[in-house]
């Protein structure tokens, strides 16, 4: 599946987008297929200067998406549950692995696009950077 990353902190373009290896689903966990993100201040900090937990570092704190795998001991979602998640680092990959209790279902009506940068609201609502490091308007949430 495929990332964005970084191997060290700096600018912008220490970004990629790779390959990396798939989440596993833990016994409390779900693995989400990630239809959305959100870009936070905490995202660009982080990848300025921040501590990397992995190498590479998966860049991202918070996603919306559906479930695509569900651990032993969850009863609280489903396979196909639309969720919002949120993370320590990882939401900007194709799929993510989390514990259930770090997920919300998203409201009947809602979209993922829109859900994806609900619970977590740092960064200025007008802008957002781009993987070029390009700063371009944003829609607010």
């Amino acid at each position: 599946m495929k990332a964005a990353v970084y191997y060290r902190t700096g600018a912008p373009d220490v970004l990629r987008y790779e390959d990396v290896p798939d989440p596993v689903c833990a016994p409390d966990g779900v693995v989400i297929d990630v239809a959305a993100i959100s870009i936070e201040g905490g995202d660009v900090g982080n990848r300025a200067r921040g501590l990397m937990a992995t190498t590479p570092h998966v860049v991202g704190y918070q996603c919306a998406g559906t479930v695509r795998e569900v651990g032993p001991a969850v009863t609280e979602r489903r396979v196909g549950d639309r969720v919002v998640a949120m993370m320590l680092h990882g939401s900007h990959a194709e799929r993510v692995a989390v514990p259930s209790a770090f997920t919300w279902p998203v409201p009947a009506g809602a979209s993922l696009e829109e859900i994806a940068c609900v619970p977590i609201r740092s960064a200025p609502p007008t802008t957002a950077s781009s993987s070029s490091g390009a700063s371009r308007p944003a829609k607010r949430c």
